[in-house]
This record gives C-alpha cells, structure tokens and sequence, in this order.
C-alpha cells in the first residue's frame, strides 16, 4: 500500500510544471492551462489581477483562504464581468462581484453563501481546469472566414484548495492546490462555461440582484454586470431597470404609462428628445425604495449625421410601476467613425 502511494504521487508529481514545483506557498496544478494562451501568460495574468487589486491565487491559497473566481474581459481587454467567491479560515462563504480599480466602486457588492451552494460550487469547478481534445487551434473558419483567436472574450478560471489533491482516493499533495483555466473562442475549453455558471450562482446570492434576474434575455455574465451597476438601493434600481428593458424602452418603444402622471408640456418635450434615437442604459441610482434617476445615452440619426447625447429623468414608484417624473438632455454630439 506504502509503496502504491509512493508511486501515484511520483504520477501526479509529473505532470507539474518545473516553476510550478518551485512555489513555497502552494502545488500548482495547471492541467488545462499553458504559459502564451489567453490569460494563462503569467506577465498577462498579473497584469489582469492587477487591475482589479487582486493577489495571485498562489499567495491567497498561502493565507489559507480557499476561493474561485472568475474575469471576463473582451477582445480589447475591456471589463465584461468578474466575481469571486472565497472562505477564508474560520469564516462563512462570502461572494462578491468584482470591478476594475478604477471603477472606483462605492458599495461593494457581497453577500454570505450557505453551505448548498457553497457545495454545489465546490462539484462544479471540480473538473475545469481539465483541457478538451482540439484545444489550441490556431484560428477557426466559420462560413470560409478566418476568426483570429485574439477577436473575442477571453475568459480566466482560478481555484484554490487547502487539501492538496486526491487521486484514486489517495491524498498525493499535502500543501495547498492552485488550479486555473483559461479560454477563448478559439479555445474554448471550459473556461467560460464554468464562469457563465458561477455568475449565476452568484446573482442567485446576492439579493440586491433579484429584481434583475426576472430579465429572460440577458446571459448571467451580462445581469452581473447590470446588477454591479446599480446604484443605492439597488433592489428599487433592479425594479426601474427591469421595467425599462421589459417595456421596450431601449428597442426605442416609449411605453405612455411611464409618462401618464406628467404634465402635458414635459410628456411632449421628453417624446420629442428621445424621437426616432436608440437608447442605452449607463446606470439607474435609486436614492429609495420608491424613487430613482436613470442616466442614459440616445444614440441618433445615421452615417454623416450619426449622434449621441446624455439623457437622465426622474421617476418615482406610483401603485405598481414608476413613473417620469423630470428629465434633462445634453446637446447632440457627433460620433466619429
């Protein structure tokens, strides 16, 4: 049996990289994830966390805080989505959605796990960092067009374990585990699937979030983010924001009972300013349970004339919706090509 032990950890012993064997703190296991691809670049990786004012998982495995997290960015390295989930010695399960330091977040964003869905986060991130057969193309060809790897999301997956690994029910590393995974299209792994999952047990735990998981058409990454941009009460900004998507406000379609309780003057001018523009929602600030402002940008005209201009408005909660209660709007800009 001794010499059975022996030989399963010489196996597993193997298939560590040189550099990882030479971490003090902890064993890296990086299966699914190799020096040059996506995020898996070690000057790349810590150029990533450090935008978001994290320690290498390594350093954190060293502190005894066993974690899994997850960053989303895309093609042009801008923010897409993050969040961690960690449980440092001696305390519950905590998650918190993650942002760029220089989002300069005022509310952090975080809630207490319970011990179900702590598990159920344990079994799914069991087997991420494995690689799939036909990783690392060089390119793909859809419809006879070359798709470079570099000209999509890029997605980085990282754990950190306190028991070592288990192998064929034998421990075969006592110090601390550290795995990762990285994906693209290219290579798609299973990097982001992993991560699409992990948003949504996050917005699942995070009751600041409920009132935007109703919305069908948006992918858990994209409602993380939505929710991280809520503002003060951020359940009543969930609630202003739902209503807008759900009455078809940012396909251009102004729903009249959001205008119903204004004055005729302010009804006309507000229909008149957003006429015939694409909306986009930048945030809603809910100063309570039952008002709010939303800051949004009107996109406009076409070609030579294409323009943007900053609208905010007002509403308050009357019976079961809100309503418009003020607005203002910059002057047009046109938008360079």
């Amino acid at each position: 049996m001794i010499m059975a032990r022996l030989a399963l950890a010489g196996m597993f012993a193997l298939t560590l990289p040189l550099q990882a064997q030479a971490q003090p703190e902890a064993t890296l296991q990086i299966s699914g994830c190799e020096d040059g691809v996506a995020l898996c670049d070690p000057a790349k990786r810590a150029s990533l966390l450090a935008d978001y004012g994290l320690s290498e998982a390594e350093a954190e495995a060293g502190r005894g805080v066993t974690l899994r997290r997850f960053i989303v960015r895309d093609a042009w390295g801008r923010h897409l989505a993050a969040a961690v989930f960690y449980r440092k010695a001696g305390q519950a399960p905590q998650v918190e959605i993650l942002a760029p330091e220089e989002a300069h977040e005022p509310q952090a964003l975080r809630g207490t796990i319970g011990q179900r869905d702590w598990q159920q986060l344990i079994d799914m991130t069991a087997n991420f960092h494995h690689r799939l057969a036909g990783e690392l193309a060089p390119f793909e060809v859809i419809d006879g067009k070359f798709l470079i790897c570099g000209d999509a999301p890029t997605t980085l997956v990282e754990a950190s374990d306190q028991i070592g690994a288990w192998v064929g029910g034998v421990l075969v590393q006592e110090k601390p585990l550290v795995r990762r995974n990285s994906s693209n299209r290219c290579n798609p792994g299973l990097a982001h699937p992993i991560a699409v999952q992990m948003a949504q047990l996050a917005i699942e735990n995070l009751p600041e979030c409920s009132t935007v998981l109703p919305i069908l058409d948006e992918t858990p990454l994209r409602l993380l983010e939505i929710c991280r941009a809520l503002k003060g009460d951020r359940m009543a900004a969930g609630e202003v924001y739902r209503q807008l998507v759900e009455s078809r406000f940012l396909g251009g379609v102004t729903d009249m009972r959001m205008l119903a309780s204004s004055r005729h003057d302010l009804r006309q001018a507000f229909l008149t300013a957003v006429a015939g523009c694409r909306r986009w929602i930048d945030g809603v600030d809910a100063q309570h349970v039952d008002r709010a402002e939303v800051f949004a940008t009107l996109f406009c005209g076409e070609g030579d004339d294409y323009s943007s201009a900053d609208l905010r408005f007002n509403m308050i909660r009357e019976a079961d919706a809100f309503v418009i209660t003020a607005f203002t709007v910059s002057e047009r800009k046109l938008v360079p090509d």
